[in-house]
């Protein structure tokens, strides 16, 4: 089961903070930007409809800008379970490309990768700044144990160049919990290694009063 609000992006948009260039999927409210070089742009974001180059009818999260380098965080809050084990799992398409032809970059290049912010801690399913590739479906998957009970899950983009054509196309964003936290709260633990060791101290008086009858 899909935990993830609106991960298919068909559940309705809204403005992030009344931003109409910036146009979320409902569920979805953090969105970040790098604007620390003077070449670099606040990408437009919005969701569409439309066939991508597989020939399938897509639903997806486009982000991109035009004569402009990027990058950019998409989260969303998510309440979980610490000790549970959980795949975060998303697919991209990218373009990246001085000319207008779809599907084709030339002289581009597009990076991505997915995270979970757990606390202070950030977890990445590949080493920054991410994956490299264009003009396919790129699979994304990261597994991990959260510590605390409450996380953002992020889609990350990057073009690392200011050319014409820098896209990037999200699909099929889906958070699933795969094995349960241990049995038990850490109280219940604690009291079950007690008697552990009660009864172990038992056996020990048992059996040290047994060698001393038969020596």
């Amino acid at each position: 089961m899909n935990l993830l609000q609106n991960g298919n992006f068909e559940g309705g948009t809204h403005q992030w903070e009344g931003v109409s260039e910036i146009e979320l999927p409902d569920g979805w409210t953090e969105f970040r930007w790098r604007e620390e070089k003077i070449s670099d742009g606040r990408p437009e974001v919005r969701v569409e409809t439309f066939p991508l180059p597989d020939g399938e009818i897509h639903t997806v999260l486009k982000a991109f800008t035009t004569y402009r380098q990027h990058q950019y965080y998409i989260g969303q809050h998510i309440t979980v379970h610490p000790g549970a084990t959980y795949k975060f799992t998303a697919r991209v398409w990218c373009w990246s490309s001085k000319h207008d032809r779809p599907a084709v970059s030339w002289a581009g290049s597009y990076r991505t990768r997915i995270g979970v912010e757990d606390g202070d801690v950030a977890i990445w399913n590949v080493e920054v700044p991410g994956t490299k590739a264009v003009d396919q479906w790129v699979e994304h998957e990261l597994i991990f144990t959260p510590i605390s009970g409450e996380i953002v899950v992020w889609l990350c983009g990057d073009a690392e160049w200011g050319i014409k054509h820098n896209d990037a196309y999200w699909d099929f964003v889906s958070l699933e919990m795969i094995e349960q936290p241990a049995s038990g709260d850490l109280n219940e633990r604690i009291e079950n290694l007690e008697r552990e060791i009660e009864t172990l101290k038992q056996n020990w008086k048992g059996l040290t009063g047994y060698l001393s009858g038969i020596k």
